[in-house]
Parts: structure tokens; C-alpha cells; sequence
């Protein structure tokens, strides 16, 4: 009958703990202090491990529902809202829309996440993958990079055409077309 228990790290110490208490290793007002607990508090501690052993120090709470939790038909009104009318806003505008057409009030993250495991939204990709101009900059760097090889062969006057009709395309503070400047040395 041997039972496992999930502890997290401070319950765990809790428990290390209560077995010093027990066996007078240790005393009230030193457990309280290493736990940052009162000695009351760590009395009724001491008390409930005596009672329920191991399992009393394990929060009460552990693996319950939250009571702020949406219920399993809400979350299913809104993915069905979703996809009848609202397929083709974000989760922001989404939640927006339903706050001030029917007063219900879910975060936009909370939604976010619903429309993800269901597979109607797709994660975005980070603002430093984008450059300022909406570019992705990965692809701009590589294809670049990519350039200066096939480049190294051609002469400068052919290298400034090439480099004059990418200038749209291609940021600026690449080495193709910054000019660099010599600064005078004093010796």
C-alpha cells in the first residue's frame, strides 16, 4: 500500500521540518523562524502532521477547480460564438466584442489559449522577429548574408548596381550600403 505524494519544495521542507519537531531535534521557535512561519502557526503545523501524517502538509486546495474557473458550457458558448461569427478577429478584439455584445467578461489571454487548443488561432511570432518596417529581419539577415557570397566575385561597378536595386528591400544598415568611413590617424 504504498501511496505517492506530490509535495512541492516548501512542503517538503514543512516536512523535514515537523520529523526534526517530532524527534525534539529542533525546537518550536526555531522551526517557526526557518520557515517563516509564527509558532502558532507552526503548532497547528505540528499538530495536523501528527493527525494525518505526511498528507497534512500537502495543501487542501491541491487539485481542486478554482472557483473563478469559467464553466465547461461558457467556454463552449464562446468557441461556438467563434466560429459562427467571429472567425476572423484576434483574441483581443474578440474578447472586446464579447464584453459589449454579451456582457461576458473573459480575458483576452484566457481566450487566446481556448482558440489554441481548439486549432482556430495560431501563435503569433515575437516583435523581435519583426523589424520596424513589418520585415521579418531572420529572413533579411540570412538572404543578405546569402548576397555578400555570391558578390565577392563582381566588380564594383556591377556591386553598386546590385546593391542600388535591393536598397527597397533589403534594411539599410546592411554592409552593402553603408559607407564606410576612414578616420584619420594621428601618430
Amino acid at each position: 500500500m504504498n501511496e505517492t505524494l506530490t509535495m512541492s519544495k516548501t512542503e517538503r521542507e514543512k516536512l523535514h521540518y515537523m520529523r526534526l519537531l517530532t524527534m525534539r531535534g529542533i525546537s518550536i521557535a526555531d522551526a517557526a523562524q526557518e520557515l517563516g512561519l509564527s509558532e502558532r502557526q507552526c503548532y497547528r503545523l505540528l499538530k495536523t502532521y501528527k493527525d494525518k501524517g505526511d498528507e497534512g502538509l500537502i495543501h487542501g486546495l491541491r487539485g481542486c477547480k478554482s472557483n473563478a474557473a469559467y464553466t465547461y458550457d461558457q467556454k463552449q458558448k464562446v468557441i461556438a460564438l467563434y466560429r459562427e461569427k467571429y472567425d476572423d478577429y484576434g483574441p483581443t478584439l474578440f474578447s472586446e466584442k464579447v464584453e459589449e455584445v454579451y456582457d461576458l467578461t473573459i480575458n483576452r489571454e484566457t481566450l487566446r489559449q481556448w482558440l489554441m487548443k481548439k486549432g482556430l488561432w495560431k501563435q503569433e511570432r515575437k516583435a523581435e522577429d519583426i523589424g520596424r518596417n513589418g520585415r521579418d529581419v531572420r529572413k533579411l539577415e540570412r538572404s543578405s548574408r546569402l548576397m555578400e557570397v555570391t558578390m565577392t566575385g563582381l566588380n564594383n561597378a556591377v556591386r553598386r548596381v546590385v546593391c542600388l536595386s535591393l536598397s527597397m528591400t533589403l534594411p539599410i544598415r546592411h554592409s552593402c550600403f553603408s559607407r564606410k568611413k576612414k578616420i584619420p590617424t594621428t601618430h
